[in-house]
């Protein structure tokens, strides 16, 4: 074979080569993340719905997504992260038995955004949700890299740095309205099932179990689902994140 003919067959083959290679290291990542407690490199802390960047190095989503803010690269390799990734955010999801079998208040914390509301990360709504037990009306949380005083007098949440941009803020099991968590939006299907979960806890009932009809409407069957499950596993990667455009929306969860 001569020369010409090597350098073509090369040029054939090399980028479907590239192609299976990155395949298999985002799989590989994947698989990763499932089976372990993935340290997010910003927050020094266990991922909250950890995504995973082309460079394959994952982090939180409300962590990257608040150091991009300031420079779009990868916090470890530099590499540039693409203005299209917080549109469609590759989010990796997590089985944590801990999260699993933990039981907790049905009641959540939400801020109002543009037509709906979005409902804290869970790392956010448990320091909330501890500061209200403890009756401290009014203190700063860190989010995605900002400060914010969380004024539950008046049920506020407030830059810090610009306190003319607020938001309200409220407690409750699960709004009709809801429209995401964190920023990353949730289809409404999980939405629906969440819903109904929360409030079977809420009345005393049973939260596990939500009655389910087939398609062919033969009979209804039991489906045990957690509300962990439908906040992680569930998420519809679609977010309203900061673009170029949109540089002064917060980088808490977009309208």
């Amino acid at each position: 074979m001569s020369e010409n003919s090597r350098a073509k067959c090369s040029a054939r083959s090399g980028p479907t080569v590239g192609a299976e290679v990155e395949k298999k290291v985002l799989e590989e990542n994947k698989t990763r993340i499932l089976s372990e407690h993935e340290e997010c490199s910003v927050c020094l802390q266990s991922c909250i719905h950890p995504v995973l960047l082309p460079c394959n190095h994952i982090f939180c989503f409300l962590c990257i997504k608040g150091a991009a803010q300031r420079d779009r690269r990868c916090a470890l390799c530099r590499t540039e992260i693409p203005n299209e990734f917080f549109k469609n955010p590759n989010l990796v999801p997590v089985i944590d038995k801990k999260t699993e079998s933990r039981k907790e208040s049905s009641h959540r914390w939400f801020y109002e955004g543009r037509g709906g509301w979005w409902q804290y990360d869970e790392r956010s709504n448990k320091d909330i949700e501890d500061r209200y037990i403890k009756k401290e009306y009014k203190f700063e949380v860190q989010i995605a890299g900002s400060l914010y005083v969380i004024d539950l007098e008046n049920y506020q949440q407030i830059n810090r740095n610009d306190p003319s941009r607020r938001r309200k803020i409220k407690r409750d099991v699960s709004p009709p309205d809801l429209k995401g968590i964190a920023g990353l939006k949730i289809s409404s299907e999980s939405r629906n099932r969440s819903q109904i979960c929360d409030r079977e806890g809420a009345d005393g009932g049973s939260a596990e179990e939500t009655p389910t009809r087939t398609s062919t409407s033969t009979r209804t069957t039991s489906t045990r689902t957690s509300t962990r499950a439908s906040e992680t596993s569930t998420v519809d990667v679609l977010s309203e994140s900061s673009t170029a455009a949109g540089g002064r929306r917060e980088a808490d969860g977009t309208d």
